[in-house]
Protein backbone atom coordinates (compact mmCIF):
# COMPACT_ATOMS: atom_id res chain seq x y z
CA UNK A 1 0.00 0.00 0.00
CA UNK A 2 1.47 3.42 -0.54
CA UNK A 3 -0.09 7.25 0.39
CA UNK A 4 0.04 9.85 -2.41
CA UNK A 5 -0.65 12.62 0.14
CA UNK A 6 -4.48 11.82 1.42
CA UNK A 7 -5.16 8.86 -1.05
CA UNK A 8 -4.00 5.37 0.27
CA UNK A 9 -3.78 2.89 -3.22
CA UNK A 10 -3.81 -0.79 -2.79
CA UNK A 11 -1.66 -3.05 -4.98
CA UNK A 12 -4.81 -6.04 -5.71
CA UNK A 13 -2.00 -8.73 -6.53
CA UNK A 14 -0.27 -8.32 -2.99
CA UNK A 15 -2.14 -6.54 -0.53
CA UNK A 16 -5.76 -8.47 -0.92
CA UNK A 17 -6.58 -11.94 0.26
CA UNK A 18 -9.49 -14.34 -0.64
CA UNK A 19 -10.81 -15.71 2.68
CA UNK A 20 -13.56 -17.53 1.49
CA UNK A 21 -15.94 -18.01 -0.99
CA UNK A 22 -19.61 -19.30 -1.81
CA UNK A 23 -22.42 -18.62 -4.52
CA UNK A 24 -25.56 -16.95 -3.76
CA UNK A 25 -28.67 -16.86 -6.32
CA UNK A 26 -29.62 -13.55 -7.28
CA UNK A 27 -33.29 -12.14 -9.22
CA UNK A 28 -32.23 -11.03 -12.44
CA UNK A 29 -34.35 -9.56 -14.75
CA UNK A 30 -35.33 -11.12 -17.73
CA UNK A 31 -34.65 -9.68 -20.94
CA UNK A 32 -37.08 -7.90 -22.82
CA UNK A 33 -37.93 -9.99 -25.80
CA UNK A 34 -38.93 -12.59 -23.44
CA UNK A 35 -40.53 -10.15 -20.57
CA UNK A 36 -44.08 -10.89 -20.52
CA UNK A 37 -47.68 -10.27 -17.93
CA UNK A 38 -48.97 -12.98 -15.95
CA UNK A 39 -53.15 -13.27 -16.45
CA UNK A 40 -53.22 -11.62 -12.46
CA UNK A 41 -50.92 -8.80 -13.40
CA UNK A 42 -53.06 -8.81 -16.93
CA UNK A 43 -56.61 -8.55 -14.86
CA UNK A 44 -55.20 -6.58 -12.18
CA UNK A 45 -53.79 -3.75 -15.18
CA UNK A 46 -57.32 -4.04 -16.51
CA UNK A 47 -59.23 -3.39 -14.07
CA UNK A 48 -57.68 -0.45 -13.42
CA UNK A 49 -58.18 0.61 -16.80
CA UNK A 50 -61.53 0.29 -16.58
CA UNK A 51 -62.45 2.04 -13.62
CA UNK A 52 -62.31 5.73 -12.65
CA UNK A 53 -59.32 7.38 -11.12
CA UNK A 54 -61.50 10.63 -10.39
CA UNK A 55 -64.92 10.80 -8.69
CA UNK A 56 -67.12 8.42 -6.64
CA UNK A 57 -67.26 4.83 -8.46
CA UNK A 58 -70.93 3.17 -8.18
CA UNK A 59 -71.58 -0.83 -7.30
CA UNK A 60 -73.16 -0.63 -10.67
CA UNK A 61 -69.59 0.12 -12.81
CA UNK A 62 -67.52 -2.07 -10.29
CA UNK A 63 -69.62 -5.29 -11.02
CA UNK A 64 -69.57 -4.40 -14.53
CA UNK A 65 -65.61 -3.92 -14.71
CA UNK A 66 -65.71 -7.40 -12.23
CA UNK A 67 -67.92 -8.98 -15.19
CA UNK A 68 -65.85 -7.84 -18.28
CA UNK A 69 -62.59 -9.27 -16.08
CA UNK A 70 -64.27 -12.31 -15.11
CA UNK A 71 -64.56 -12.63 -19.14
CA UNK A 72 -61.32 -11.52 -20.55
CA UNK A 73 -60.36 -14.49 -17.83
CA UNK A 74 -62.58 -17.59 -18.97
CA UNK A 75 -61.51 -16.35 -22.54
CA UNK A 76 -57.61 -16.73 -22.09
CA UNK A 77 -57.79 -19.82 -19.90
CA UNK A 78 -59.91 -21.43 -22.55
CA UNK A 79 -57.46 -21.08 -25.30
CA UNK A 80 -54.14 -20.54 -23.69
CA UNK A 81 -52.56 -21.95 -20.56
CA UNK A 82 -50.00 -20.11 -18.69
CA UNK A 83 -46.18 -21.33 -18.37
CA UNK A 84 -42.93 -19.81 -16.58
CA UNK A 85 -41.92 -18.26 -19.78
CA UNK A 86 -45.07 -17.26 -21.66
CA UNK A 87 -48.01 -18.86 -23.08
CA UNK A 88 -48.96 -22.03 -24.78
CA UNK A 89 -52.23 -22.99 -26.62
CA UNK A 90 -54.69 -25.78 -24.58
CA UNK A 91 -54.75 -28.89 -25.37
CA UNK A 92 -57.76 -31.56 -25.36
CA UNK A 93 -57.77 -32.56 -22.11
CA UNK A 94 -60.77 -35.19 -21.61
CA UNK A 95 -63.81 -34.64 -19.55
CA UNK A 96 -63.65 -35.97 -15.98
CA UNK A 97 -67.70 -36.42 -16.17
CA UNK A 98 -70.35 -37.13 -18.79
CA UNK A 99 -73.85 -36.91 -18.85
CA UNK A 100 -74.60 -41.10 -20.21
CA UNK A 101 -72.08 -41.97 -17.80
CA UNK A 102 -72.94 -42.48 -13.85
CA UNK A 103 -70.90 -44.59 -11.14
CA UNK A 104 -72.01 -47.66 -9.58
CA UNK A 105 -70.94 -49.04 -6.14
CA UNK A 106 -71.10 -52.58 -5.28
CA UNK A 107 -71.03 -52.14 -1.36
CA UNK A 108 -74.46 -52.65 0.63
CA UNK A 109 -76.14 -48.94 0.44
CA UNK A 110 -76.28 -47.51 4.28
CA UNK A 111 -78.94 -44.67 5.48
CA UNK A 112 -77.99 -41.86 7.88
CA UNK A 113 -80.92 -41.22 10.80
CA UNK A 114 -81.58 -37.40 10.48
CA UNK A 115 -82.75 -36.45 14.30
CA UNK A 116 -85.05 -33.42 13.84
CA UNK A 117 -85.81 -32.19 17.37
CA UNK A 118 -81.51 -32.39 18.06
CA UNK A 119 -80.54 -30.69 14.40
CA UNK A 120 -82.64 -28.53 13.19
CA UNK A 121 -85.71 -27.79 15.72
CA UNK A 122 -83.34 -25.91 18.36
CA UNK A 123 -82.76 -23.29 15.32
CA UNK A 124 -86.16 -22.07 15.95
CA UNK A 125 -85.44 -21.49 19.72
CA UNK A 126 -85.99 -17.78 20.85
CA UNK A 127 -83.95 -15.77 19.62
CA UNK A 128 -81.38 -18.25 18.17
CA UNK A 129 -82.34 -16.55 14.82
CA UNK A 130 -80.37 -12.98 15.66
CA UNK A 131 -76.56 -14.71 16.56
CA UNK A 132 -74.45 -14.14 14.58
CA UNK A 133 -73.76 -16.48 11.92
CA UNK A 134 -77.00 -17.91 11.88
CA UNK A 135 -77.29 -18.81 8.08
CA UNK A 136 -73.93 -20.76 8.65
CA UNK A 137 -75.81 -23.13 11.48
CA UNK A 138 -78.90 -23.61 8.85
CA UNK A 139 -76.41 -25.02 6.35
CA UNK A 140 -74.55 -26.94 8.68
CA UNK A 141 -77.71 -28.65 10.29
CA UNK A 142 -79.44 -29.41 6.65
CA UNK A 143 -79.95 -33.27 6.23
CA UNK A 144 -77.24 -34.68 4.09
CA UNK A 145 -76.06 -38.52 2.87
CA UNK A 146 -79.86 -39.82 3.35
CA UNK A 147 -78.48 -43.05 1.20
CA UNK A 148 -74.55 -43.61 0.69
CA UNK A 149 -71.89 -46.45 0.23
CA UNK A 150 -69.10 -46.36 2.49
CA UNK A 151 -66.45 -48.22 0.32
CA UNK A 152 -64.86 -46.76 -2.42
CA UNK A 153 -62.87 -44.29 -4.27
CA UNK A 154 -64.05 -40.67 -4.38
CA UNK A 155 -66.63 -39.42 -7.24
CA UNK A 156 -66.82 -35.53 -9.32
CA UNK A 157 -69.17 -33.50 -7.56
CA UNK A 158 -72.57 -33.74 -8.60
CA UNK A 159 -72.83 -37.22 -9.09
CA UNK A 160 -75.52 -40.54 -9.26
CA UNK A 161 -74.24 -43.35 -7.99
CA UNK A 162 -76.84 -46.59 -8.41
CA UNK A 163 -79.10 -44.02 -9.84
CA UNK A 164 -79.21 -41.79 -6.40
CA UNK A 165 -78.09 -38.43 -6.66
CA UNK A 166 -75.04 -37.35 -4.92
CA UNK A 167 -74.44 -33.46 -4.02
CA UNK A 168 -71.28 -31.50 -3.30
CA UNK A 169 -70.63 -29.10 -0.54
CA UNK A 170 -73.50 -26.38 -0.27
CA UNK A 171 -72.17 -22.82 -2.01
CA UNK A 172 -73.14 -19.66 0.28
CA UNK A 173 -72.30 -15.97 -0.80
CA UNK A 174 -69.55 -14.30 0.84
CA UNK A 175 -69.11 -10.52 1.01
CA UNK A 176 -65.10 -9.59 0.76
CA UNK A 177 -64.19 -6.08 1.36
CA UNK A 178 -61.34 -3.85 -0.60
CA UNK A 179 -58.65 -1.73 0.86
CA UNK A 180 -60.78 1.37 -0.90
CA UNK A 181 -63.83 0.37 0.88
CA UNK A 182 -65.44 -1.39 -2.10
CA UNK A 183 -66.55 -5.10 -1.62
CA UNK A 184 -67.75 -7.72 -3.84
CA UNK A 185 -69.70 -10.79 -3.26
CA UNK A 186 -68.38 -14.35 -4.25
CA UNK A 187 -69.50 -18.11 -4.03
CA UNK A 188 -67.58 -19.88 -1.22
CA UNK A 189 -68.04 -24.27 -0.37
CA UNK A 190 -68.78 -24.81 2.92
CA UNK A 191 -67.15 -27.89 4.17
CA UNK A 192 -68.36 -30.39 5.73
CA UNK A 193 -71.79 -29.97 3.68
CA UNK A 194 -71.20 -32.72 1.03
CA UNK A 195 -72.54 -35.98 0.58
CA UNK A 196 -70.54 -39.01 1.03
CA UNK A 197 -70.06 -40.05 -2.78
CA UNK A 198 -67.74 -43.04 -3.29
CA UNK A 199 -68.21 -45.79 -6.22
CA UNK A 200 -66.46 -48.74 -7.80
CA UNK A 201 -67.47 -48.67 -11.50
CA UNK A 202 -69.37 -47.23 -13.97
CA UNK A 203 -72.76 -47.61 -15.38
CA UNK A 204 -72.03 -46.94 -19.47
CA UNK A 205 -75.42 -45.74 -20.80
CA UNK A 206 -76.12 -46.18 -24.52
CA UNK A 207 -74.26 -43.69 -26.84
CA UNK A 208 -76.98 -41.61 -28.68
CA UNK A 209 -76.05 -41.35 -31.35
CA UNK A 210 -74.49 -44.90 -32.26
CA UNK A 211 -71.05 -44.88 -33.57
CA UNK A 212 -70.70 -45.14 -36.97
CA UNK A 213 -67.92 -47.34 -36.92
CA UNK A 214 -68.64 -49.46 -33.62
CA UNK A 215 -65.19 -50.93 -32.02
CA UNK A 216 -66.48 -54.77 -30.77
CA UNK A 217 -66.57 -54.92 -26.39
CA UNK A 218 -65.82 -51.42 -26.31
CA UNK A 219 -67.18 -49.85 -23.68
CA UNK A 220 -67.62 -46.43 -25.12
CA UNK A 221 -66.74 -46.88 -28.58
CA UNK A 222 -69.26 -50.17 -29.03
CA UNK A 223 -72.24 -50.83 -30.08
CA UNK A 224 -75.04 -52.24 -27.87
CA UNK A 225 -78.81 -52.05 -26.77
CA UNK A 226 -78.64 -51.92 -23.42
CA UNK A 227 -76.38 -50.54 -20.80
CA UNK A 228 -72.95 -52.25 -19.29
CA UNK A 229 -71.33 -51.38 -16.00
CA UNK A 230 -67.27 -51.06 -16.42
CA UNK A 231 -65.70 -52.25 -12.78
CA UNK A 232 -63.34 -49.64 -12.44
CA UNK A 233 -61.89 -47.17 -9.65
CA UNK A 234 -59.84 -44.89 -12.28
CA UNK A 235 -61.32 -41.51 -13.33
CA UNK A 236 -63.06 -40.96 -16.27
CA UNK A 237 -60.50 -39.02 -18.29
CA UNK A 238 -57.90 -42.45 -18.23
CA UNK A 239 -60.12 -45.01 -19.16
CA UNK A 240 -61.56 -42.57 -21.92
CA UNK A 241 -60.65 -43.48 -25.31
CA UNK A 242 -57.94 -40.99 -27.24
CA UNK A 243 -59.59 -38.28 -29.36
CA UNK A 244 -57.78 -40.34 -32.37
CA UNK A 245 -59.99 -43.62 -31.57
CA UNK A 246 -63.25 -41.35 -31.16
CA UNK A 247 -62.61 -39.99 -34.16
CA UNK A 248 -61.54 -43.41 -36.19
CA UNK A 249 -65.34 -45.06 -34.64
CA UNK A 250 -67.96 -42.39 -33.28
CA UNK A 251 -67.35 -39.70 -35.82
CA UNK A 252 -68.08 -39.97 -39.40
CA UNK A 253 -65.85 -38.99 -41.87
CA UNK A 254 -68.00 -36.00 -43.20
CA UNK A 255 -67.42 -32.77 -45.75
CA UNK A 256 -69.68 -30.76 -44.01
CA UNK A 257 -68.04 -31.02 -40.34
CA UNK A 258 -70.07 -28.08 -38.36
CA UNK A 259 -73.43 -29.66 -39.45
CA UNK A 260 -72.85 -33.46 -39.15
CA UNK A 261 -70.03 -34.10 -36.66
CA UNK A 262 -71.32 -31.94 -33.66
CA UNK A 263 -73.76 -34.19 -32.45
CA UNK A 264 -71.02 -37.26 -31.78
CA UNK A 265 -68.33 -34.89 -30.85
CA UNK A 266 -71.21 -33.67 -27.77
CA UNK A 267 -70.80 -36.95 -26.61
CA UNK A 268 -67.55 -36.84 -25.45
CA UNK A 269 -67.00 -32.74 -24.76
CA UNK A 270 -65.54 -32.31 -27.79
CA UNK A 271 -65.29 -29.07 -29.45
CA UNK A 272 -64.44 -28.37 -33.01
CA UNK A 273 -61.74 -25.84 -31.79
CA UNK A 274 -60.05 -28.45 -29.70
CA UNK A 275 -59.65 -30.59 -32.87
CA UNK A 276 -56.08 -30.73 -33.74
CA UNK A 277 -55.55 -30.43 -37.93
CA UNK A 278 -54.01 -33.66 -38.49
CA UNK A 279 -57.18 -35.28 -37.33
CA UNK A 280 -59.69 -32.56 -38.75
CA UNK A 281 -57.72 -33.05 -42.08
CA UNK A 282 -58.01 -37.00 -42.48
CA UNK A 283 -61.38 -37.23 -40.48
CA UNK A 284 -62.78 -33.97 -43.00
CA UNK A 285 -61.97 -33.78 -46.59
CA UNK A 286 -62.50 -30.86 -48.33
CA UNK A 287 -65.37 -31.44 -51.19
CA UNK A 288 -63.89 -32.05 -54.77
CA UNK A 289 -63.35 -29.33 -57.14
CA UNK A 290 -65.71 -29.01 -59.34
CA UNK A 291 -64.11 -27.54 -62.69
CA UNK A 292 -67.12 -27.58 -65.06
CA UNK A 293 -70.71 -25.75 -64.68
CA UNK A 294 -73.83 -26.86 -65.40
CA UNK A 295 -74.54 -26.44 -68.48
CA UNK A 296 -76.86 -23.82 -69.51
CA UNK A 297 -80.37 -24.75 -70.45
CA UNK A 298 -81.15 -23.85 -73.86
CA UNK A 299 -84.67 -21.76 -74.19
Amino acid sequence: MERYGDVLVFNPATEFQVIEEFEFDELIERPEEVRFFTLTEQTSNFMDKLLSRSGKITKAVILKAEHEVDSFKKLYNSILKETPTGFEETVYSPPKTLPWVTYSNKNPVQKTVFNWNQDWAPLYADNRGLQANYYIQMVDSLPKSALFYADGEQVEYPAIINGIKTLGAYNYSKTSYREDGTFFVKDVPRVGTQDVGTFTGYVIEVPNPAPPSPLEDHPFLGARDKPLVLDSTEDLPTILPSMEAIFEHAVPRTSNPYKDAPPYLKLYDIKLSQIPWKIWRESFPPVELVEEGVPPVEI
